[in-house]
């Protein structure tokens, strides 16, 4: 998977997370605490890859990363419910965790020259591909509740 492949899964759905439970009655403030929890799934599983890092390979380490970023991403596509996004964004802060924190540790092993272009280029090809994502994506849904044409539509 390319760097900007990889920022369009990993980081395009932070944009649209706390928008679509809106969109669903939930309150604003639940909405973004759901989302803040992509935060704290990768956090808590930072102290788990802390201690695989020597016991796994660094494959092993995105594979289980991948691994939760597709759980992640069916259960989404099975249930849009406010208890399945919890998990939904603790799965996926779990795998960036430990898909990042091992190319993080790729990267060092590098020269310092090296180091730093490389952590450069990964970056820049991340966000591009969490924007490109985000631009690539339909327009979001509205309710109408007047006329003939009344429910959901696209802006």
């Amino acid at each position: 998977m390319g760097c900007s492949r990889a920022g369009s899964v990993s980081l395009g759905f932070l944009t649209y997370l706390a928008p679509a439970l809106e969109a669903r009655g939930v309150p604003t403030t639940l909405a973004g605490a759901v989302a803040a929890l992509y935060g704290v799934g990768s956090m808590a599983a930072a102290q788990v890859v802390k201690r695989l890092v020597g016991q796994w390979s660094p494959v092993g380490l995105i594979v289980a990363g991948g691994v939760q970023m597709a759980a992640a991403y069916l259960l989404a596509g099975y249930s849009q419910s406010t208890g399945a996004l919890v998990v939904v964004a603790l799965l996926l802060g779990g795998g960036w965790s430990f898909m990042h924190s091992t190319i993080q540790s790729w990267a060092t092993a590098l020269s310092p020259t090296a180091r730093a272009t490389g952590v450069a280029v990964f970056g820049v090809a991340l966000y591009v591909g969490s924007a490109v994502a985000s631009g690539l994506a339909p327009p979001p849904l509205r309710r109408t509740t007047t006329g003939p044409c009344s429910g959901w539509r696209r802006s």
